[in-house]
Parts: structure tokens; C-alpha cells; sequence
């Protein structure tokens, strides 16, 4: 992972509350928010699909526990000023999990937790589905809410709350918003030393009304040509390819890359990684007409997603319908 792919936050810090950040840091977000002293510990990271916003939060998440655990093999493949200061234990927690879990619901069905359940609403809460995780994986052991506030007290912790733009129901994001305002306020009240970042797509509603003068607002940027230049590298590195075969993608990409509709897709991470992949399966044959290599690439793009979503898998044909006719609506209003 590159300490640029995520670079939108200046090297002077963090800015005052309710601000858009579109800078271009040498540091890089990760770097940042890795940082022993933040001078703000509510954060808001906006983006939009596809820009990175999970993959940060899980990268941060892995380096402080591989700071935690001393997982030499780890720290060795990531930049070492990432692993200098001292770590926060990671407590991470997919939203839609929460609004499933305030809906009455389980989201990890491996567990059938009856006492749990009984204990009722008063369960219901982000403490609440954190402790319950932790039991899930404890192999048998006990963990409560109480042994989750003792770690709050006397341990430095990452609240990374991810994805508010992934809860469908608006009924249910903006319970999920006002349930994530009310937990920081109660661990506010008892934490050593708290940090809380909240992932969202910045159409969302619920985030405009929970991240306001509290948070910092954070926005990724796009990948510009040198960042995308090193993820191919990256890329070709992790799928160990040919000599030969890497420096056909290698050229591949130096001379595809300069049109306008391709280069568009080299701004995101997820659009350059789709597009890596097709130029490695159809090299020089990859479409030179815009709306066969985006055919092509909607194609590949759905088979991502339905390996992530039972909905996509059940409804894949409606859902390329459904693009088909935006993309047209879209293109003639235009």
C-alpha cells in the first residue's frame, strides 16, 4: 500500500471542524491518522465508491494490530514511519451491522446467543454490538459491555465506524447517526484517549446532520499520475506475472492510459484496479471504443460486487437493466 493512495489531508494537521480537505500532502492520509497526537479525535471521512474509504480504515486497523501482536512479517511490507507510534486498539464495526443489530437482528449468524438476546433493548447499542463481536470470536469466553469500558479507561482506542452511506433504510441511518452521537458522548465521558472515524459517501443525509461541528470532515482525493503509476507496480509485484506478461500490461497501460475515457478510470482505486485486470486478460485486443470497454469493464465490475452481495447475485439482470437505462438518461440529458 502506497502512504499516498489516500492523500487529501494537509501535513499541517487536521483542519478546523465542518471543513472539506482537497490538499495534496506529501504525508498521506494513513500517515496522519496514524499519528501518536491528532489534533482532532472525531473524524469524518467522506469519498465516493470505490475511493478507498474501507480499505483505510482496514489498513489502519491491521497496523495497529500488527504493532500490538508484533507481527514482524506484517511491519516488514508496510512504510516504517506508519509503525512509529504508539498503537490504539482497533475496534472496528460495518454500520449496516448496527442498524441490523438495532432492528432486532443478528449479523453474525454463526451465533446463537439466547441469553444475550434477553437481555433487551438496553443491549441494543454500539457498546452493546462491539461486546456481543467480541464473544462471537472468544471461543466460549465471556466479554460484556463492562469489560469493553474497562478497555475505553485505561487503553488508547480507534473507533473506526465504517460505511453510513452503506445503510439502505433512511429510517435506519439516521437512527445509526444518532446512535453513534450518543455513544461518543457517553465514552467521551469515561476514555482515556478516544479517536472515532465515521466513513460515508457525502450525499448521504444522515451524515450532513451527525457530522457537524464535532467532526472533522475529510475527503479523499483522486489518484493522480504518479499514485496510479505506483499501484500498477504494486499490482504486477502481488500477481507475481511473467516477465513478459508484465511488460505487456506495462505497455499496455503507457499507451492506453493517455485517452481521455481510459485515464478517467485511473482516478480511483477500485476503477484502476478493474481496468488493470482487463487490460491483463485482453491486452492490445482490450476495446478501443469507449462503450465496448465499458461494457467490458460494468461486466467485470458486477462480477466484484456479486461476490460481495446476495442481492447482486439474485437480481444481477434487473440491476444491468437499470444501469443500462441511467447511463442512456444520463447521456441524453447531457
Amino acid at each position: 500500500m502506497s502512504n499516498r493512495y489516500y492523500d487529501d489531508v494537509p501535513a499541517d494537521g487536521f483542519p478546523e471542524s465542518n471543513s472539506t480537505i482537497t490538499s495534496n500532502s506529501t504525508q498521506g492520509a494513513a500517515y496522519l491518522l496514524l499519528a501518536e497526537k491528532l489534533k482532532h479525535n472525531t473524524i469524518a471521512l467522506f469519498g465516493g465508491p470505490g475511493d478507498g474509504k474501507s480499505t483505510l480504515l482496514q489498513y489502519i486497523s491491521q497496523v495497529y494490530r500488527a504493532i500490538i501482536i508484533k507481527d514482524a512479517d506484517f511491519l516488514s511490507k508496510i512504510p516504517e514511519k506508519h509503525a512509529k507510534g504508539r498503537p490504539r486498539i482497533p475496534l472496528r464495526c460495518d454500520l449496516k451491522d448496527l442498524a441490523q443489530w438495532f432492528a432486532g437482528g443478528d449479523p453474525y449468524l454463526t451465533t446463537n446467543d439466547e441469553g444475550w438476546r434477553a437481555a433487551g433493548p438496553e443491549g441494543r447499542s454500539l457498546e452493546g454490538l462491539l461486546a456481543y463481536a467480541v464473544r462471537c470470536s472468544a471461543g466460549g469466553g465471556t466479554f460484556s459491555v463492562d469489560d469493553l469500558r474497562v478497555i475505553f479507561r485505561n487503553e488508547r482506542v480507534l473507533l473506526a465506524l465504517d460505511g453510513l452511506d452503506e445503510v439502505a433504510s433512511s429510517t435506519h441511518r439516521r437512527t445509526v447517526a444518532e446512535e453513534i452521537a450518543r455513544a461518543i458522548a457517553r465514552l467521551n465521558g469515561i476514555a482515556k484517549d478516544l479517536v472515532v472515524i465515521v466513513t460515508s459517501r457525502p450525499t448521504v443525509d444522515p451524515a450532513k446532520h451527525l457530522l457537524v461541528s464535532r467532526f472533522v470532515h475529510y475527503r479523499l482525493g483522486s489518484l493522480d499520475q504518479a499514485l496510479a503509476t505506483e499501484y500498477l507496480n504494486k499490482w504486477l509485484t502481488q500477481r507475481q506475472l511473467a516477465p513478459d506478461d508484465a511488460q505487456e500490461l506495462v505497455d499496455v497501460y503507457r499507451d492506453r492510459s493517455q485517452e481521455p475515457h481510459v485515464k478517467y478510470l485511473t482516478r480511483n482505486p477500485m476503477q484502476l484496479a478493474i481496468l488493470l485486470h482487463l487490460m491483463h486478460t485482453r491486452g492490445y485486443s482490450l476495446p478501443g471504443l469507449r462503450t465496448l470497454m465499458y461494457q467490458d469493464y460494468i461486466r467485470l465490475f458486477f462480477d466484484r460486487e456479486a461476490t460481495k452481495s446476495i442481492t447482486v447475485r439474485n437480481n444481477r439482470p434487473l440491476l444491468e437493466t437499470l444501469h443500462d437505462f441511467l447511463g442512456w438518461s444520463l447521456q441524453s440529458r447531457a
